[in-house]
């Protein structure tokens, strides 16, 4: 099993770093680990599957987590949210 961090933030001039203090302490407080934090620098504008995340969700198996700081760090609109967490459940993704 394995746990992913998806950290995303849309320039080059924004950093993961609060994101990043958000997610390692969820994740010890629910002692969710070891884990693979993954760093995007992508536009929400690039299709998710073209992003970090799709690259995650193709090599992600049933049983794997994903944590993010919150929904919008999946994609920029409610359909890329949903079209993301529907491959995630299919997939038994949590």
């Amino acid at each position: 099993m394995t746990n992913f961090a998806y950290l995303r933030v849309s320039t080059d001039q924004q950093d993961t770093k609060n994101q990043k203090l958000g997610v390692l302490d969820y994740c010890n407080s629910h002692e969710i680990n070891p884990l693979t934090v993954v760093e995007d620098t992508a536009s929400g504008k690039t299709p998710w599957r073209e992003r970090a995340i799709g690259t995650i969700l193709g090599k992600a198996v049933t049983g794997d987590t994903i944590v993010v700081a919150e929904i919008s760090r999946l994609g920029r609109s409610t359909l890329q949210v949903l079209e993301i967490l529907e491959m995630a459940a299919k997939n038994g993704i949590s």
